[in-house]
């Protein structure tokens, strides 16, 4: 059986240049991310020099995007925004890997895998923007698959 864990964080500085019918704006952001997986597999020789490894397991991932606004001065009058932004998967997992040995001091490996979503999610996305032609928009939250 084996357990891992990810977490990741980094900022994101944004700047969109001028161009007709807009203006420039930057604003900044940040993502962050957790994920989990628990696997379990058997190896399972065939020959001396080849097995097959089939696995199951189960995956969470977590995705933050946070919230958006461009700074207003004198130069940004309609600036964009967009608010934070929350995805979540549970997921199963399966496969199957092969491995063959090549020689004493070299084994090739392959596998190939599927996974399916068993429960998924996603807070209301909703950007707000007065700039012609760009309207405002939300995407509803998705639910459970």
């Amino acid at each position: 059986m084996q357990a891992s864990g990810v977490a990741s964080s980094s900022a994101l500085s944004i700047t969109r240049q001028l161009l007709s019918n807009t203006e420039a704006g930057s604003g900044s952001t940040s993502f962050n991310g957790q994920g989990y997986q628990l696997t379990t597999n058997y190896h399972h020789p065939v020959t001396d020099s080849f097995s097959v490894v089939p696995c199951i397991g189960l995956r969470y991932t977590r995705v933050n995007t946070g919230g958006y606004t461009e700074a207003s001065n004198a130069n940004v009058i309609l600036p964009l925004s967009y608010n934070s932004l929350t995805q979540n998967t549970f997921s199963a997992i399966g496969g199957l890997g092969f491995r063959v040995g090549l020689s004493e001091n070299l084994t090739g490996t392959a596998s190939i895998g599927i996974q399916q979503n068993l429960k998924y999610s996603m807070s209301n996305y909703q950007v707000t923007s007065f700039i012609i032609g760009l309207g405002s928009f939300s995407v509803a939250p998705c639910l459970a698959m």
